[in-house]
């Protein structure tokens, strides 16, 4: 038997069979099939080529040779495990049109757990509300946001009449027919439009929402729809957020806001605020901005709910995180000059530095000033003695290197100029990028706390006066007499001449990265708040370049490197009036950042603001130093932010040893909790989400059958955390003791998606149940 298969997507191709797929090939499959039959030997020829198969017709009705011409269909639906009936009808008149190889071997990897039948109206029409009867509001949402997009009706492609058709049916069996039969009788693109703009303005007072919505007819479109206030509660104005409105309705809403706002009430618009408009954005961060410095206590509760608001749209995360930091934090409590270095970092992370971030967010910096004297206090009491312990960052350094070199290379980033306050932050997009990460080490540097200073002390592990060499070497060389190590076994490499991948490209025992790109950010003429918006990107690009130069180094020289990142010094921002002193006099000095004066003999009086740091505490040497306390400049107020000081955020500053290994993602764990009562349209349970992995996931979208979620999404679960999600179950019509619910929960993990399939049986209670169930439980 000789088999002819006629197979664009060489489905059917085995090892053995003859392959046709250009005219060159013809020939050679004849003489192959000539000779089967001659020899009367089975064969098979696979012909991939459409334009080929004619070619063939030489062999038709020739005995002992069929032909088979593959359905597209049937092997999509043996790919996706659905039965053909199950395949659109549009679909199955004209399949060439759609169904590709490229579809197929999609169909063949969909993920894990996503049902064929939903997979197939997703990849085809958009989403998978195409698969369903459009019974949820997110259902109805994700039509209006398709519907605005792009034309959903057209019917010049197989896809567009596979949406129409659907469409149709949902006229028949959705709870919205009435607002679907309304969005498709006319101008659907514009319709949505108005549908999704009376939603967001819902919550105004209605002569604003009015007003508003009389540009471009608007509202006059809208008032053809029967219950238009029900029909509106139904869209899910965060699903598409962040929102633009048209110019006409923008301007009445930012007048209404702006005129509640100038009666100095922020209460007084949280009862309307959406947090998905632009508009209400850039208006109520004016407002706030304008007010920083007088945010007290009673701003709590209202600063809260903006930042859960705002917190919705990412669009709107620098607002969100700004009215989160200026939520008012109580002040620390005192500190001694004999309190211990325990007792001092906890005071440290818990209570100032959350208090000075407070501060800097709304623009008051100098109330730190009285937290800031102690602290300095106890550090020139207790610094000498600090620097032999884990406490001093050379020390920590050190030792953290000699052991990470032990197990295998290491990578030394030293980030110049980070902070103690974007450690968290930092975290958080390591985590993001599959990097485990322990936490930070908070450290003292080197004093005083300035690049030329606390740099090489940090990279050589000593004290600036023990550093004595007749010319200064280079960093690199500083490391390797460190950790005892040949200068040929040290690359080093520093921004912005080179990146970390080109540093991490010949195979060495130890790297030495010098990332300089925060630190210019320090001393640029910003406000704290771009500042802070600049160094938080410029902490994310990091973060990725540290995320794909881990995946190289292992690619490449096949073992995993340990990072470690540190920080030579921190930065301060500066009150508004910043209290300046003369520069005292001692012979030649040099004057650095307006905070640190280098010399070679220090006067008797150095002034108010400002402290000397003695040779002990510099381990030596010839040069001296004398350093501003508090918020003191000398000779003049620096342009941007300034160093070199004594305060909390300029020597205090990370080391950080990553784990060499990403992180391991674990499923979300899903349980659903509530009653269900058979007949009733809404049935409140809770779909409870709980996270097993020590880094927070975002919880993006849950999809569940015969359910709507009411919580707004999406929402951030923290490390072994629960998240609930309020859900409505609509059980009407329904007769059976239990429900089946199947669906998914979309997560957001070091940068992917993952999906967490739903199959839940929930019981459920009533009257109407099925006629046997009634009888048993009579009988009963």
């Amino acid at each position: 038997m000789i088999r002819i298969r006629l197979d664009p997507y060489e489905v059917t191709v085995t090892a053995g069979c003859g392959k046709v797929s250009s005219a060159s090939e013809f020939p050679g499959a004849c003489d192959r099939i000539d000779r089967a039959l001659a020899q009367r030997q089975d064969d098979e020829i696979v012909v991939t080529t459409p334009a080929l198969w004619s070619w063939f017709d030489q062999y038709r009705g020739v005995p002992k040779v069929t032909f088979q011409k593959v359905d597209p269909c049937k092997v999509l639906s043996d790919y996706l495990g659905i039965d053909v009936d199950h395949i659109p009808r549009e679909l199955k008149a004209d399949p060439s049109l759609v169904v590709t190889r490229a579809l197929l071997d999609l169909a063949r990897n969909r993920p894990h757990g996503v049902n064929g039948i939903t997979w197939l109206y997703s990849t085809l029409c958009g989403g998978p509300i195409w698969a369903g009867n459009l019974d949820s509001d997110s259902d109805l949402t994700e039509l209006v946001r398709q519907l605005i997009s792009h034309n959903t009706w057209s019917e010049q492609t197989v896809e567009g009449r596979i949406r129409r058709s659907r469409a149709d049916q949902w006229l028949s069996v959705s709870p919205y027919r009435a607002i679907l039969k309304w969005l498709l009788d006319g101008d659907s693109a514009k319709r949505a439009e108005s549908l999704l703009l009376g939603a967001v303005l819902r919550r105004y007072p209605q002569e604003v929402r009015l007003r508003a919505l009389q540009f471009e007819g608007r509202w006059a479109e809208l008032s053809q729809l029967m219950h238009v206030d029900e029909a509106l509660a139904h869209i899910l104005i965060d699903s598409v957020a962040p929102f633009s409105l048209p110019a006409g309705a923008a301007r009445e809403v930012r007048s209404y806001l702006t005129s509640v706002l100038e009666g100095q009430s922020i209460a007084g618009v949280l009862s309307c605020i959406t947090g998905c408009l632009r508009d209400e954005a850039e208006v109520v961060h004016a407002f706030v901005d304008d007010r920083r410095a007088t945010i007290d206590e009673s701003w709590a509760a209202p600063l809260d709910v903006m930042s859960e608001l705002f917190g919705r749209c990412g669009a709107f995360a620098d607002l969100s995180s700004l009215v989160s930091r200026l939520r008012p934090r109580p002040a620390p409590s005192k500190l001694t000059e004999s309190s211990a270095w325990g007792e001092v970092r906890r005071w440290l992370l818990e209570e100032y530095f959350p208090y000075y971030e407070w501060s800097v967010a709304a623009n008051s910096v100098e109330r730190t000033s009285s937290a800031v004297s102690q602290f300095e206090d106890w550090v020139l009491k207790n610094y000498f003695a600090l620097t032999k312990t884990e406490a001093f960052a050379p020390f920590f350094l050190r030792q953290a290197l000699s052991k990470a070199v032990e197990s295998g290379p290491a990578v030394v980033i030293v980030v110049d100029g980070l902070s103690w306050g974007f450690c968290s932050e930092m975290g958080i997009r390591l985590a993001q990028c599959g990097i485990s990460s322990p936490p930070p080490m908070p450290t003292i540097t080197t004093l005083p706390s300035e690049t030329s200073t606390a740099k090489p002390s940090l990279i050589r592990g000593q004290l600036p006066g023990q550093i004595v060499y007749d010319d200064q070497p280079s960093y690199g060389v500083l490391l390797s007499e460190s950790m005892g190590l040949d200068p040929n076994e040290i690359a080093m490499a520093s921004t912005p001449e080179k990146t970390l991948e080109d540093l991490i490209r010949p195979k060495k025992q130890a790297y030495l990265y010098l990332y300089n790109n925060l630190d210019e950010l320090v001393h640029k003429s910003l406000s704290p708040e771009k500042r802070r918006q600049l160094i938080s990107s410029t902490l994310d690009d990091l973060c990725q370049e540290v995320a794909e130069a881990r995946k190289l180094f292992l690619i490449r020289h096949g073992v995993a490197p340990t990072f470690i990142v540190c920080s030579d010094h921190g930065f301060t921002e500066l009150p508004k009036p910043t209290k300046v002193t003369c520069q005292p006099e001692c012979g030649e000095a040099l004057l650095s950042h307006c905070r640190v004066l280098r010399t070679n003999c220090l006067p008797e009086l150095v002034g108010e603001g400002l402290a000397t740091v003695s040779r002990d505490m510099l381990g030596g040497g010839n040069v001296l130093y004398i350093i501003s306390r508090g918020y003191t400049c000398v000779g003049s107020r620096p342009r941007g932010a300034t160093h070199g000081g004594l305060t909390p955020q300029e020597i205090i500053v990370p080391v950080w040893a990553l784990g060499d290994e990403d992180v391991t993602y674990r499923d979300v764990e899903i349980a659903l909790v509530g009653e269900v009562r058979r007949g009733r349209p809404e049935n409140v349970v809770e779909l409870r989400i709980a996270n097993p992995n020590a880094t927070s996931v975002r919880v993006q979208d849950v999809k569940l059958t015969r359910a709507t979620i009411s919580r707004h999404l999406p929402v951030d679960v923290p490390p072994n955390g629960e998240a609930v999600v309020q859900t409505v179950i609509d059980a009407t019509g329904l007769v059976a003791a239990s429900l089946a619910l199947e669906g998914y929960v979309a997560v957001g993990f070091a940068g992917n998606t993952k999906m967490t399939p739903i199959t839940r049986t929930i019981q459920t209670t009533g009257a109407a149940v099925s006629d046997l169930l009634f009888e048993q439980e009579f009988d009963e």
